[in-house]
Protein backbone atom coordinates (compact mmCIF):
# COMPACT_ATOMS: atom_id res chain seq x y z
CA UNK A 1 0.00 0.00 0.00
CA UNK A 2 1.22 3.93 -0.12
CA UNK A 3 0.98 6.87 1.80
CA UNK A 4 -1.00 7.32 4.38
CA UNK A 5 -2.58 3.97 4.75
CA UNK A 6 0.22 1.40 5.05
CA UNK A 7 3.94 1.51 4.31
CA UNK A 8 5.81 -1.54 2.67
CA UNK A 9 7.13 -3.80 4.04
CA UNK A 10 5.71 -2.84 7.59
CA UNK A 11 7.96 -2.97 10.45
CA UNK A 12 6.24 -3.16 13.70
CA UNK A 13 7.04 -2.73 17.51
CA UNK A 14 5.08 -2.05 20.81
CA UNK A 15 5.50 1.25 23.04
CA UNK A 16 4.86 1.19 26.60
CA UNK A 17 5.68 -0.12 29.31
CA UNK A 18 6.95 -3.64 29.52
CA UNK A 19 7.19 -3.18 25.99
CA UNK A 20 9.97 -3.50 23.00
CA UNK A 21 10.03 0.42 23.91
CA UNK A 22 9.48 1.97 27.33
CA UNK A 23 8.60 5.30 25.39
CA UNK A 24 8.46 7.29 22.20
CA UNK A 25 12.05 8.84 22.42
CA UNK A 26 13.52 5.13 22.63
CA UNK A 27 11.43 4.08 19.82
CA UNK A 28 12.13 7.45 16.97
CA UNK A 29 15.49 6.51 17.70
CA UNK A 30 15.44 3.21 17.03
CA UNK A 31 13.87 3.77 13.76
CA UNK A 32 15.42 6.99 12.67
CA UNK A 33 17.21 5.07 9.65
CA UNK A 34 17.23 5.48 5.85
CA UNK A 35 13.72 3.55 5.38
CA UNK A 36 14.14 3.68 1.61
CA UNK A 37 17.21 2.16 1.49
CA UNK A 38 16.22 -0.46 3.80
CA UNK A 39 13.00 -1.02 2.34
CA UNK A 40 10.90 -1.03 5.58
CA UNK A 41 8.29 1.16 7.02
CA UNK A 42 8.71 1.08 10.81
CA UNK A 43 5.47 1.11 13.18
CA UNK A 44 4.83 2.57 16.30
CA UNK A 45 2.03 1.03 18.32
CA UNK A 46 1.58 2.95 21.65
CA UNK A 47 -0.26 0.83 24.31
CA UNK A 48 -2.72 2.63 26.98
CA UNK A 49 -0.35 1.50 30.07
CA UNK A 50 0.72 4.88 30.99
CA UNK A 51 0.16 8.76 30.11
CA UNK A 52 3.22 9.30 27.82
CA UNK A 53 4.71 12.55 29.81
CA UNK A 54 7.10 13.64 26.75
CA UNK A 55 7.69 15.40 24.05
CA UNK A 56 7.13 14.29 20.21
CA UNK A 57 9.80 14.81 17.42
CA UNK A 58 9.96 12.72 14.86
CA UNK A 59 12.42 14.16 12.24
CA UNK A 60 14.28 11.38 10.29
CA UNK A 61 17.88 12.75 10.52
CA UNK A 62 18.92 9.63 9.48
CA UNK A 63 17.83 8.81 6.37
CA UNK A 64 15.33 9.40 3.65
CA UNK A 65 11.48 8.24 3.82
CA UNK A 66 9.00 8.11 0.45
CA UNK A 67 5.92 6.85 -0.12
CA UNK A 68 6.63 4.01 0.08
CA UNK A 69 8.95 3.58 2.86
CA UNK A 70 7.80 5.64 5.99
CA UNK A 71 7.29 5.82 9.65
CA UNK A 72 3.69 5.93 11.57
CA UNK A 73 3.33 6.38 15.35
CA UNK A 74 -0.18 5.20 16.08
CA UNK A 75 -2.37 3.86 19.25
CA UNK A 76 -2.15 -0.26 19.11
CA UNK A 77 -5.36 -1.88 18.35
CA UNK A 78 -8.20 -1.75 21.09
CA UNK A 79 -5.63 0.87 22.97
CA UNK A 80 -7.95 3.91 21.66
CA UNK A 81 -10.00 6.84 22.72
CA UNK A 82 -13.08 5.96 21.08
CA UNK A 83 -13.74 9.44 20.83
CA UNK A 84 -13.63 9.88 24.56
CA UNK A 85 -11.13 11.90 26.65
CA UNK A 86 -10.09 10.29 29.32
CA UNK A 87 -9.88 6.98 28.11
CA UNK A 88 -6.79 5.69 25.30
CA UNK A 89 -3.26 6.36 24.93
CA UNK A 90 -2.30 10.09 26.09
CA UNK A 91 0.44 12.21 25.51
CA UNK A 92 0.44 14.58 28.63
CA UNK A 93 1.51 18.38 28.48
CA UNK A 94 2.13 17.89 24.48
CA UNK A 95 2.91 21.20 23.73
CA UNK A 96 6.05 19.38 21.81
CA UNK A 97 4.26 17.83 19.31
CA UNK A 98 6.89 18.10 16.12
CA UNK A 99 6.67 16.26 13.13
CA UNK A 100 9.39 17.44 10.53
CA UNK A 101 9.90 14.13 8.64
CA UNK A 102 8.47 14.16 4.85
CA UNK A 103 5.81 11.59 4.75
CA UNK A 104 5.09 9.78 8.48
CA UNK A 105 1.61 9.24 9.78
CA UNK A 106 0.45 10.43 13.27
CA UNK A 107 -2.72 8.45 14.64
CA UNK A 108 -4.89 7.63 17.58
CA UNK A 109 -3.63 9.60 19.98
CA UNK A 110 -5.23 12.29 23.13
CA UNK A 111 -3.53 15.15 23.34
CA UNK A 112 -3.43 16.26 26.82
CA UNK A 113 -2.33 20.10 27.15
CA UNK A 114 -3.62 21.44 30.19
CA UNK A 115 -5.10 24.45 30.58
CA UNK A 116 -2.38 26.45 28.39
CA UNK A 117 -3.05 26.91 24.70
CA UNK A 118 -0.94 24.65 23.11
CA UNK A 119 0.00 23.88 19.38
CA UNK A 120 1.24 21.56 17.20
CA UNK A 121 3.94 21.41 14.35
CA UNK A 122 4.57 20.12 11.48
CA UNK A 123 6.97 20.71 9.01
CA UNK A 124 6.32 22.83 5.72
CA UNK A 125 6.58 21.37 2.64
CA UNK A 126 6.17 17.90 4.00
CA UNK A 127 3.27 15.35 3.87
CA UNK A 128 1.95 14.22 6.83
CA UNK A 129 -1.07 12.81 7.84
CA UNK A 130 -2.87 13.53 11.56
CA UNK A 131 -5.29 11.28 11.90
CA UNK A 132 -7.82 10.17 14.40
CA UNK A 133 -6.73 12.73 17.42
CA UNK A 134 -8.87 14.14 20.37
CA UNK A 135 -6.94 17.45 22.02
CA UNK A 136 -8.02 18.24 25.00
CA UNK A 137 -6.41 21.87 26.21
CA UNK A 138 -8.99 22.19 29.25
CA UNK A 139 -7.64 22.55 32.98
Amino acid sequence: MAWPDGGSNESVSSIGSGKTHADIATWDAATDNDNVTNTVSPTGEVYDTADYNEAVYLNNTGGYSDSTYYRTLRVATGEGHAGKIGTGATINNASNVQLREDYCVFEGFILDGGAAAKSYYALANARIMFRDLVIDNAA
